[in-house]
């Protein structure tokens, strides 16, 4: 565990970690079914969407508090790992290209795990606690990771167009898929009159 190794690095994690500014779950945290997991703000805003963490959702401070109001105890979540996904916007293909990483991130110093936190006046216990030091881990430029970026955005595409046609610029997608930003980009538009276009022959 984290807590064993910072324990043998001579740094040891407190067992609890009182609300306030120095807490790393920030000021609000929604529990999980999967236990020791957690969709939570942080003290530390700059690290999140980087892989620093053991599995826990970091998010913005004003952006879980947003979320915090909206989502019902008991609202089912789905987690998925899609670093290419293409969608519709109105009649536009829009397309979010992210890093793909193959390699698992090295574990960060400063993750806590296994520590007792209080969290709006109550211990709660949190078993994947993280903070926000710790490097990112870029291969999107690697060969195999375009070729993996276009096979997904393939079936993105079909996925997308299996009800409602559409033309897809492969030239952008391919620029979006060699330079990711996690932006979603306008990569194509739907085709109005399927049966007169040419797009799909």
């Amino acid at each position: 565990s984290v807590r064993a190794e910072h324990e043998a690095d001579g740094r040891p994690l407190p067992r609890i970690v009182p609300a306030g500014p120095d807490n790393p779950l920030g000021d609000r945290a929604m529990r999980l079914d999967i236990p020791g997991y957690l969709i939570h703000g942080t003290n530390r805003p700059g690290g999140v969407g980087m892989r620093v963490t053991h599995g826990c959702i970091r998010m913005f401070p004003e952006d879980i508090e947003y979320l915090f109001e909206k989502v019902a105890v008991n609202t089912e979540v789905t987690i998925i790992n899609a670093p290419v996904k293409i969608g519709w916007d109105g009649d536009e293909l829009v397309l979010e290209v992210h890093r793909i990483l193959d390699v698992a991130a090295p574990p960060s110093d400063a993750t806590l795990v296994d520590v007792e936190v209080v969290l709006a006046g109550e211990a709660e216990r949190a078993l994947a606690i993280d903070d926000v030091s710790g490097p990112d881990v870029p291969s999107a430029a690697a060969p195999e990771n375009k070729v993996s970026g276009l096979t997904a955005l393939t079936e993105q595409f079909v996925a997308a167009t299996a009800s409602r046609q559409g033309e897809l610029d492969w030239a952008a997608a391919e620029i979006q898929i060699a330079n990711p930003s996690g932006i979603p980009q306008s990569v194509g538009w739907r085709i109005k009159n399927a049966a007169t276009s040419a797009a799909f022959e």
